[in-house]
């Protein structure tokens, strides 16, 4: 059967016309925006990775100290005292990072943000260096993966840290209320523990 189209009304055609408009464009915008929404989610992801691995690794650099710096009772008393600082600087980070999110405070713009970032940042390399440089041997430290994985420099430390709560914040921004409580767990999450813990395991 062939379709003779001018015999079709042109009312039929144009409410055919309308229709077909209403489908394609909502699925132009999906297929416009998904993949960017995508790399954001992505994005957001690898941020709050980083934050979880900064986590493990200093963790694990204290269960080395634990393990193995006991024997000079100075050096580990030193030891405990830079990670008990640079866990409280890292989780004033975290803090200080919920609340610009919460009051929609841009992180370029806030002096005090920055300032906890340094400072957790300096923490953070001060302890895993002194456990790289007094607790792990030079041959180990070549072949340690962890001195491998942590970023041993402040600025770049810095970079990384700053690039993460960025992502973080452009998705929080754009997401709703259940979304957002569900980041904001997942910060409080990437909070170090207390070494008392780290003590008490294994």
């Amino acid at each position: 059967m062939v379709l003779r189209w001018n015999r079709i009304p042109l009312k039929y055609l144009h409410g055919k016309k309308i229709m077909l408009f209403a489908v394609c464009v909502p699925l132009f915008s999906i297929l416009l925006f998904c993949p960017a929404t995508a790399q954001e989610e992505k994005k957001l992801g690898e941020a709050i990775g980083f934050l979880s691995k900064e986590k493990s690794l200093a963790e694990s650099y204290g269960a080395i100290l634990k393990e193995f710096g006991k024997d000079n009772l100075v050096e580990y008393a030193e030891g405990i005292r830079l990670y008990a600082n640079a866990e409280a600087e890292y989780d004033g980070l975290i803090e200080q990072l919920k609340w610009n999110l919460s009051h929609n405070e841009a992180l370029d713009q806030s002096s005090t943000f920055k300032e906890k970032l340094q400072k957790a940042a300096e923490q953070r390399v001060a302890f895993t260096k002194f456990v790289t440089e007094t607790i792990i041997s030079d041959e180990q430290g070549k072949k340690n993966p962890l001195a491998v994985a942590a970023i041993a420099a402040v600025p770049g430390l810095i970079k990384a840290l700053t690039e993460a709560g960025k992502s973080i914040w452009n998705e929080y921004r754009k997401t709703n209320k259940e979304n957002q409580k569900v980041i904001e767990e997942k910060l409080d999450s990437a909070k170090w523990d207390d070494f008392s813990k780290i003590m008490s395991s294994g």
